[in-house]
């Protein structure tokens, strides 16, 4: 088990959530309307093990013609998944501002004179660890949750396609990656500052 303060933060808030990225800023290679949008239902990649980050490979909702596609193209037999708006869903407010969302092992106190103005003068976070490890991340302006609201509507897209995307992901992006390691982003958090531990 490892110790590295990215895989200590995961493994503490891994849950209903999702996983929790340790680097949440996406990576500076990937096209810039990506990088201003950040993580989009669809994108398939790994976790970076040395910074906790997501590398996104393809999306299997864009167009192979994407210009996230176009350094290394996508895999075999891809077909894109075509999402209409009512297929997924975003909660602007899912997170309130001043959110503290923490393991079980840590206790934070959260003092504001004003929770809605949240200028790093007004408010405190006091904490108290009860185990060898633990993680928090705190959320001054809160966060939104997108999420596909049709969730099995990508479920046959990997079984049909899984095997490709591996072999795609070794064999075309040379990655040495476990039979484990892939995700396909179906939902996800985004917030406009956070801090984390």
């Amino acid at each position: 088990m490892s110790n590295f303060p990215q895989d200590v933060y995961a493994r503490n808030l891994l849950s209903h959530r999702g996983y929790p990225l340790w680097t949440p800023e996406p990576n500076i290679e990937l096209p810039e309307s990506y990088q201003r949008e950040g993580l989009k239902i669809g994108d398939v990649g790994v976790v970076v093990p040395e910074n906790g980050s997501f590398d996104v490979f393809f999306n299997t909702t864009l167009p192979r013609e994407h210009p996230l596609h176009a350094p290394d193209g996508v895999p075999d037999n891809f077909t894109q998944v075509k999402l209409r708006r009512e297929d997924y869903r975003i909660v602007p407010d899912a997170d309130s501002a001043g959110r503290v969302i923490s393991s079980s092992s840590v206790e934070c106190t959260v003092g504001c004179v004003d929770p809605f103005e949240l200028d790093g003068k007004s408010c405190r976070c006091d904490f108290s660890l009860f185990r060898n490890e633990g993680a928090m991340l705190i959320l001054p302006e809160g966060a939104e949750h997108h999420r596909l609201a049709k969730n099995l509507m990508l479920l046959d897209v990997v079984i049909r396609n899984a095997v490709n995307w591996y072999r795609f992901a070794r064999e075309q992006l040379y990655r040495d990656i476990s039979n484990d390691a892939l995700y396909l982003v179906t939902g996800f958090h985004k917030a406009q500052s956070w801090s984390l531990a």
